[in-house]
């Protein structure tokens, strides 16, 4: 249902909405010159140009060739990332149990118009434990190399080992075993336990060579999760357009109850409703009242006034793309993010002295 009250949206909600709808005619006009940056510093620049095509626009303007440029360094990267993520699979074919394609590198190729619409850091892909040292040592046949802060022993306690990276190539890709790090409070819900996944792995292809893909249903509460556990204004947007296009490929098909089923009252249905009550605020997506509703009873985080708070964060920083201050600093911000989302009153005042009580230490000794 779409948002009517009075607050000033996002412009940037223009973009997701010619997503949604597939408009290919929106006026640069729109956007400010501030507005058209944000939208490629977050990622969605190849997404605005593919939505300014059929407009009455200057094509000699400087944002037109600001977003043209963004949308050919993308389409060259992504076409590396893509022949790169073909050769690992035929690399491990025989040699490893088949791939299960994660976040850009599985949902760009299903779901979007053109894959290259999905920006990729790097790849992402999933196997079992024991067979993690063997792809590393494919990697390094590849001519991929470790990199990162620290030793490859740092990483001990994540869900995937110390990204490799391939020079000539510029790619990354990481090796997962897990899809969330034990750290991680998501990683203690049922839905992303080992045998739960197992389960939710769906046979498919990739430019012709088989692979897997987790199952929409699970593809859509790992965005959710994987989007909202930690408070990552750039590149924030990419997940909520991941979704959008999710929902619109799978349809009436989603198993809405295996999802709340697997969701209800843990952390997973808290991060879930918060995307997509953000979605469904501007009418981005199509989810019936009924699910919106079970899904808001099921999370244990947020009434309307936290769910406020949090859809203003995003607003601002996620599509806004404003600056922090002194006080809204991006460390505060990322304490009140983390503070809106935990289900317990009694551990958000925990964490809330615990914060005051180190701030005052810092004026005391300055």
């Amino acid at each position: 249902m779409s948002d009517s009250s009075s607050h000033r949206r996002p412009q940037l909600i223009l973009l997701l909405e010619a997503i949604s709808s597939g408009r290919t005619d929106l006026a640069l006009d729109y956007f400010s010159p501030k507005e058209i940056d944000w939208a490629i510093q977050s990622g969605l620049g190849p997404l605005m140009f593919r939505s300014i095509q059929d407009g009455n626009n200057d094509s000699a303007s400087v944002a037109w060739r600001s977003l043209k440029a963004a949308d050919l360094t993308v389409r060259i990267l992504t076409s590396m990332q893509l022949e790169a993520m073909a050769e690992i699979i035929d690399a491990c074919s025989g040699r490893a149990p088949m791939l299960t394609l994660l976040k850009g590198a599985s949902i760009a190729e299903e779901f979007y118009p053109n894959a290259h619409l999905r920006l990729m850091r790097d790849l992402d892909f999933l196997v079992p434990k024991e067979y993690v040292p063997a792809v590393e040592e494919i990697l390094r046949q590849l001519g991929y190399r470790q990199r990162g802060e620290g030793s490859p022993d740092r990483f001990d306690g994540y869900h995937h080992t110390m990204p490799f990276f391939h020079e000539q190539k510029h790619v990354w890709a990481e090796i997962h075993h897990a899809l969330f790090s034990g750290m991680q409070r998501a990683s203690m819900e049922t839905v992303f336990h080992l045998g739960n996944i197992l389960g939710e792995l769906r046979p498919s292809s990739f430019q012709g060579r088989e692979v897997s893909r987790l199952s929409h249903e699970l593809q859509l509460v790992y965005i959710a999760c994987h989007w909202a556990q930690v408070f990552k204004p750039v590149g924030g947007a990419v997940a909520m357009v991941d979704a959008i296009y999710l929902l619109k490929g799978t349809g009436d098909a989603l198993c809405w109850a295996r999802i709340l089923d697997w969701v209800n009252g843990c952390a997973a249905a808290t991060y879930l409703y918060l995307l997509l009550s953000y979605l469904d605020r501007y009418g981005l997506v199509k989810i019936t009242p009924e699910v919106m509703q079970q899904l808001a009873q099921s999370q244990p985080s947020f009434g309307k006034l936290r769910l406020k708070a949090a859809h203003a964060i995003i607003d601002h920083y996620f599509m806004e793309g404003q600056d922090f201050g002194s006080v809204l600093n991006r460390r505060n911000l990322d304490i009140a993010w983390q503070l809106l989302t935990l289900p317990n009153p009694f551990l958000r005042k925990l964490i809330l002295r615990k914060v005051m009580l180190r701030s005052r230490r810092r004026v005391r000794f300055r």
